[in-house]
């Protein structure tokens, strides 16, 4: 191709049968460009500029037809702009940024652009074209700032660790050409886009993704390991899955295992990507695996040389796994004969199960000392001193299976590999899965000493080995636009929690703890990560379970902070303002005017009544 031609950059799938690929600049030729996905190669009929929605929710700006720029805050798929009561304003390099907001002449309105609710504002393009690389953002107008999406192209950090976005002059819209096919293709098998025209070997050929309509698949079936009478059902929602493997015995070892392929579905629920199969026999205590095959390479990879734990087993041996099946009706209920307290009338202590054991005055094994038996007879003691502290309510740090190596490791516990199973390493007997009984046990003792239990729980990142990465890389993690795993978190990886199916996981794995536990609520790591939108469904489905559910945040990540978004909902968020404020206070190095807006509960910025913050050192 001539060196003027422009480069493709990237593709992706809107729909089965339609799609976007970006250049690398706007296409300037009166011809339509030509593409090919291999056999399948859009017909010039079937091609069209996407300046409009696509470019407003990939670019956030686009030019229109009239030659005017209009700046988009999309209001679907996963957006946390409420626009019944948020006001958004435009904001960078050309109106001083912060003075933007409260400005009427700087405000986005709500529109329909392509079919889809957004808000816009359109104005002349010179200004904001004239110059190349200018910055802008938008922002609310309590001076919350929306992050750009991890996979925007146009996204620069500046010096002070801000991620805005960018004005590109040679990308307007113009750059996006949307394509339709003769036939939908299929997810599990790879495709690249590359120039129709070319010689074979002189253009590079660019893969083609799925878009947002990917992560939108979901079903409402029951997942996991289902026993039901003298059967059982072992299904997984993987989409992009050719083919998954059950690995099935009474041992936990593989070798002692058999095999047994799962078929996907052949009604809408297979069409979204559920797989099962049926065993004709009631297989409660036995181990199981998933092996999951698909594409070997790419920012989307299978391995199926690696098995994987089922994300909704109820127990698991190890951090490997494998997982146990387990009958719902075995494992019952959790205490319900506790009255949560009201949130003003917390007085909390964070707590790790180790820590808390590790030299109680309590006749202990070594076993015991190690996990929830050994806290549970702590709890009971008439020594336990959090309860003469006052303490009417304990946060555990993370409970649930995590990604320590061996038994007798120290580890808090915020890298999880399973959200449904208790730590195996806290249990006297995991291949028994006697931490199910065990942590039951353990939260009716705090209730019986008049304590609430508030689990810290990881929905943000997983832990190694990371088995959801393994069932959907793409489905269930955050990637940039170059497709490497975001990292937000400074683990390594992001969950995508605003996929249909990552939101489902936390919920459900939330309202499994409560009924199966008796747990009184939750403390998020690291929420902004999940973002308001999701933490807002969270809190309703949570709340028809157990309507005075304790929902705490950490409102904050390596990205930004939602503090002041979390004001209008039913979340309390940790308070790192009082945190650092407190060391310099107790050091006569801050006024006693900041401590009391502190004591006060932090009214407006952090909260709209005082038990909305969590006053933490």
């Amino acid at each position: 191709m001539p060196d003027s031609t422009p480069h493709i950059v990237r593709a992706w799938l809107e729909s089965l049968s339609t799609g976007v690929v970006e250049l690398d600049r706007d296409w300037t030729d009166r011809s339509l460009p030509r593409f090919t996905l291999g056999e399948q190669c859009p017909a010039p009929g079937a091609l069209a500029p996407a300046p409009g929605l696509v470019a407003g929710r990939t670019y956030g700006y686009f030019l229109n037809p009239k030659g005017e720029i209009s700046f988009v805050v999309p209001l679907e798929h996963g957006c946390n702009v409420d626009a019944t009561r948020d006001l958004v304003y435009l904001a960078g390099d050309f109106n001083g940024w912060e003075a933007a907001i409260g400005a009427d002449e700087w405000r986005l309105h709500p529109a329909e652009l392509d079919g889809e609710q957004v808000l816009v504002w359109t104005g002349e393009a010179a200004r904001f074209l004239g110059v190349a690389g200018q910055r802008f953002k938008f922002v609310t107008g309590e001076h919350q700032w929306l992050v750009p999406p991890d996979d925007a192209p146009n996204v620069a950090r500046d010096d002070q660790g801000n991620f805005n976005r960018f004005l590109d002059p040679q990308r307007t819209g113009w750059h996006l050409w949307q394509f339709t096919l003769g036939a939908p293709l299929d997810l599990a098998e790879p495709r690249t886009v590359t120039w129709a025209a070319a010689a074979p070997g002189t253009t590079r050929a660019v893969p083609l993704v799925p878009g947002n309509f990917f992560y939108e698949l979901k079903t409402d079936l029951p997942l996991g390991a289902m026993v039901r009478g003298a059967a059982t059902v072992f299904r997984l929602f993987a989409p992009r899955a050719r083919a998954i493997r059950l690995m099935l015995g009474q041992q936990p070892a593989p070798e002692k295992m058999q095999a047994f392929p799962l078929a996907r579905r052949t009604d809408a629920e297979g069409a979204a990507g559920v797989w099962e199969t049926t065993r004709n026999q009631n297989l409660h205590g036995w181990f199981y695996w998933y092996v999951v095959e698909g594409v070997r390479e790419g920012s989307g990879r299978f391995d199926p040389t690696v098995r994987v734990l089922d994300p909704y087993a109820l127990a698991a041996t190890s951090r490997e796994g494998p997982g146990i099946v387990l009958d719902r009706a075995w494992v019952g209920e959790g205490d319900r004969s506790f009255s949560t307290p009201a949130w003003q009338d917390l007085v909390m202590a964070e707590a790790h199960v180790r820590d808390l054991t590790a030299n109680a005055p309590v006749k202990l094994t070594a076993e015991e000392r190690r996990g929830f038996t050994g806290l549970r007879k702590w709890v009971e003691s008439p020594e336990f001193y959090l309860h003469h502290l006052g303490v009417n309510c304990v946060e555990l740090q993370p409970v649930q299976e995590s990604d320590k190596r061996t038994t007798e490791e120290y580890h808090w516990g915020y890298m999880t590999n399973n959200f449904f199973a208790p730590e195996s390493s806290y249990a006297l007997a995991p291949e028994a899965a006697s931490g199910v009984r065990e942590l039951q046990a353990l939260v009716k003792a705090f209730h019986a000493r008049g304590m609430a239990v508030v689990l810290d729980v990881v929905f943000n990142h997983v832990g190694e080995p990371a088995h959801l990465l393994l069932v959907d890389r793409l489905y269930y993690f955050e990637q940039d636009a170059a497709g490497q795993l975001a990292n937000w978190s400074g683990c390594g990886n992001d969950l995508r929690a605003r996929s249909a199916m990552a939101k489902r996981l936390i919920i459900d794995s939330c309202l499994h703890l409560i009924e199966a536990y008796g747990v009184d609520g939750f403390r998020f790591d690291l929420a902004e990560l999940l973002g308001v939108e999701v933490l807002r469904d969270v809190e309703a489905a949570l709340k028809r379970a157990k309507p005075n559910v304790i929902l705490l945040a950490e409102p904050w990540s390596f990205r930004g902070h939602i503090a002041g978004a979390l004001r209008d909902t039913g979340w309390a968020s940790w308070n790192d303002g009082y945190r650092d404020l407190v060391k310099e206070y107790v050091g006569a190095n801050a006024p006693a005017e900041r401590m009391e807006y502190f004591l006060k509960g932090s009214p407006w910025f952090f909260a709209k009544w005082p038990a909305q913050t969590v006053n933490y050192t």
